[in-house]
């Protein structure tokens, strides 16, 4: 009997397809560890709003481009201490203006949902939770953003009830700067 290479190579390329694609899009894997997973997003990654009438200030993508005051609300004045503070509520998941739709923190979400992650907010965490981020004033210094991220992993150890929580950061931008403050200093001031 007589094969035809080219047909037997054809047939191969499409089994090893069809192999990538399942695999491809399957949930990924990740370590049995459960741990604490903590996502802090970078410099303009969290949703601020105004704590007095829950007025989005920034996040999406009407303010992105056309604030409403102008982006006098953003601004952070030098002469009061401490500044107006604004609520960081949620990272930023995407922004949508139009037909115009850009992705930020949402895929990140979605690929630890599919690998078996509970997701949720340090602001409000469930015990399920296992992966949560940390929406921050990113308008301020860093040095109270790290303590407002000591302060709240505290609360977290407490809450759950352990002696030692077990915390993996994952920090971006701006966010890893916050990170690297906290891990070296914890929440002690620069003083």
């Amino acid at each position: 009997m007589i094969r035809d290479g080219r047909r037997g190579r054809s047939s191969a390329l499409a089994v090893l397809s069809v192999l990538v694609l399942a695999l491809a899009t399957q949930a990924p894997v990740f370590a049995e560890d459960k741990g604490v997973i903590v996502l802090v997003p970078g410099l303009t990654g969290s949703k601020l709003r105004n704590p007095e009438t829950g007025q989005v200030i920034w996040g999406n993508g009407k303010n992105l481009l056309f604030p409403r005051d102008g982006g006098y609300s953003l601004a952070v004045p030098i002469d009061r201490d401490p500044p107006a503070r604004l609520e960081a509520f949620d990272v930023v998941r995407a922004i949508s203006l139009g037909f115009f739709r850009r992705k930020f923190y949402g895929p990140v979400l979605t690929l630890f949902e599919k690998g078996g992650r509970t997701v949720g907010s340090l602001l409000d965490p469930k015990p399920s939770d296992d992966f949560l981020t940390f929406p921050y004033d990113w308008r301020l210094d860093l040095v109270s953003s790290a303590q407002e991220l000591g302060d709240i992993l505290e609360l977290l150890r407490l809450e759950r009830g352990q002696e030692t929580l077990q915390v993996s950061l994952i920090c971006q931008s701006f966010g890893a700067s916050v990170c690297r403050y906290f891990a070296k200093y914890g929440g002690l001031a620069l003083e």
